[in-house]
């Protein structure tokens, strides 16, 4: 034997009422999440535009760098030269001041 409910209309209109209710509010969750994820989306790619930024700076800054390091090794080369240009001038004259006193009191 079957057991068949059977509704009053009214009540299968209520039923509906609130199925077609749950549903609008499913829709609404669903455009509020939607709307949620376009925003994130949004900031990802402002992040990600950033970011390249970023890496393009740190890219010229590793460029300078480079630049710096090599100005750097060829002013130490001069200082070098020079620091060596001034030691052996003074050795130069060391040497001539003692060919001097051997020749005067020799």
């Amino acid at each position: 034997m079957e057991n068949k409910k059977t509704y009053a209309e009214d009540h299968v209109l209520a039923m509906f009422e609130e199925i077609k209710s749950q549903n609008n509010l499913v829709i609404e969750q669903y455009s509020s999440i939607n709307e949620k994820y376009d925003s994130l989306n949004e900031k990802y790619d402002g992040l990600n535009e950033k970011v390249d930024l970023i890496l393009e700076d740190v890219d010229e800054i590793k460029s300078n760098i480079v630049d710096i390091k090599a100005e750097l090794k060829v002013m130490n080369g001069k200082i070098d030269n020079k620091t060596e240009k001034i030691i052996s001038d003074d050795h130069e004259n060391r040497i001539v001041k003692l060919e001097e006193v051997t020749l005067i009191t020799g």
